[in-house]
């Protein structure tokens, strides 16, 4: 839904299952042809080992590949994620997932470092507005999850929260009250500065996360500086530029709203909301 109907990120990675079906023995074999070869593959590793151990292994490993044409890379059209209220039917479903979204600012941008604490105030981390209002004081909810998804070409944010299905009209109104009156505090930034480098350090325990990151780069074609910006610290983040991107990323008119769940239950009850009329989706599968 964030990405628009017709957009390629608009669809599973794997697929419909019509579509996966439709794939022959042909299809393979011209990916492969096309795709798997050294000019167009990345080989990453993490871990403890030498530069002189990993290409003793490469050769070993790879050196009856034969290298190609470089295949040139596939263009991916802008989007501006849709506004409004979306939702998918489950019929009978107990909860209701609710999801907010919208795109991310260009990650090597200087508006990264600002998005970067504002995310972090909105939902990002355990003291957020959503998760402390929704969670620890009204009891809606059992956490606010999010998370920063990059891509070639854009990116989005998206956090979720499920909800009894009963609460999704209280759940998701307090949540547009939140981000409707959004402000940051002098008092406030400086602490999101004093945390944010802690949740990076906890994103890089393992070469497995390490690994994780920079494979997600090396897949979309991003450039491998972009890592450093994965764990932005918004160490150069100033109170004005964080306000703006909170009523510009963040403010209920700005945002995709979907709800998963049993919707006529609750659909006439989210209508008389601010977001305008729910509108039904399928499923990209």
């Amino acid at each position: 839904v964030l990405y628009g109907q017709g957009h390629p990120y608009a669809h599973l990675e794997l697929g419909k299952a019509t579509s996966v079906a439709k794939i022959t023995y042909e299809d393979l074999s011209s990916f492969k042809r096309e795709w798997w070869h050294p000019t167009a593959l990345s080989l990453l590793v993490a871990g403890d080992v030498s530069i002189e151990e990993i290409e003793k292994e490469v050769t070993k490993s790879f050196s009856g590949m034969v290298a190609r044409e470089a295949t040139e890379a596939i263009e991916v059209p802008s989007f501006d994620n849709p506004t409004g209220l979306f939702g998918y039917e489950v019929k009978g479903l107990p909860q209701t997932a609710i999801l907010l979204g919208s795109t991310l600012p260009p990650p090597m941008s200087k508006e990264h470092s600002s998005f970067a604490v504002a995310h972090n105030i909105v939902c990002g981390s355990f003291g957020s507005r959503l998760n402390m209002r929704l969670r620890e004081e009204l009891g809606y909810t059992y956490g606010v999850r999010s998370a920063r998804v990059y891509k070639r070409g854009g990116g989005h944010w998206v956090c979720c929260f499920p909800v009894e299905k009963t609460k999704t009209k209280e759940a998701l109104s307090e949540a547009i009250s939140i981000l409707s009156k959004c402000s940051v505090s002098a008092k406030e930034l400086e602490e999101c500065k004093r945390v944010l480098p802690f949740n990076s350090l906890i994103r890089l325990q393992s070469t497995g996360v390490v690994g994780r990151s920079l494979r997600e780069l090396l897949t979309l074609g991003l450039p491998l500086e972009l890592w450093s910006k994965l764990f932005d610290t918004g160490a150069d983040a100033q109170l004005d530029a964080v306000q703006d991107m909170l009523n510009s990323k963040f403010k209920p008119s700005k945002l995709t709203v979907a709800l998963i769940g049993d919707l006529n239950a609750f659909e006439d009850d989210v209508n008389s909301l601010s977001l305008g009329k729910l509108e039904r989706v399928t499923a990209p599968f």
